[in-house]
């Protein structure tokens, strides 16, 4: 049986030749006068297999050079209403309203698709913490219920998730959390994090004494 020169290769650089001939070769062992045919090919396959990588050129990278800011930062925060949760709903899903939680809004909110329909996208730009375009795609939505959506904002990626709970002795309970992950968390020396909490906490509260005073008046 005839076996041809061997050169194994690596992504980034060359291994080492593999003759038949070299000591490497016979460290498996010596062979019969007449080995058989499986014998000969797992002897093969085992001095083929038996080889280790060079590393790669260059000085080994500093991974704590880098920041190690990238993991997910979770923010929660909750609020009550005395409006029942299909009130709450409906004062939540009337966006033309939203400018009048909060003076964040830069333009109008606009709609590609359907209006809370699971793949529609809700886009409105923002002039504070940053100026920055949002871009909100609806995942769920089951009113009066919750809704979720998926945002690209300024290098971050936020899911969000609303959720309207109903209290047994009337009013409702209305909860938010956000899965935040970008490149960087703390931008210009501010925990990023801080700062949607303290954009989350400001909008819910004017939200929740809008759902208040709407259901004072029934």
């Amino acid at each position: 049986m005839d076996f041809p020169e061997e050169t194994l290769w690596k992504s980034t650089g060359k291994l080492r030749p593999l003759h038949l001939g070299s000591p490497r070769w016979k460290v498996l062992g010596s062979f019969r006068s007449t080995p058989s045919r499986s014998t000969l090919d797992r002897k093969v396959l085992q001095s083929f297999m038996s080889f280790s990588l060079r590393p790669d050129r260059g000085p080994t990278p500093d991974l704590h050079a880098r920041s190690m800011r990238s993991e997910i930062a979770r923010i929660e925060h909750a609020v009550f209403t005395n409006a029942p949760s299909d009130l709450a709903w409906k004062l939540f899903s009337d966006w033309r309203h939203w400018p009048e939680l909060s003076d964040i809004y830069g333009s109008p909110i606009e709609w590609k698709g359907s209006p809370w329909s699971p793949g529609s996208r809700m886009q409105f730009d923002i002039v504070r913490p940053v100026r920055a375009r949002m871009d909100r795609v609806i995942t769920i939505c089951t009113p009066p219920r919750c809704v979720a959506w998926i945002n690209h904002v300024y290098g971050y990626t936020m899911e969000q998730w609303v959720l309207f709970d109903q209290y047994a002795g009337g009013g409702t309970r209305i909860s938010t959390w956000i899965e935040l992950t970008g490149a960087e968390l703390c931008p210009d020396g501010k925990d990023a994090s801080e700062v949607v909490k303290g954009v989350l906490e400001e909008w819910f509260s004017n939200f929740c004494a809008k759902c208040d005073e709407v259901a004072s008046r029934l």
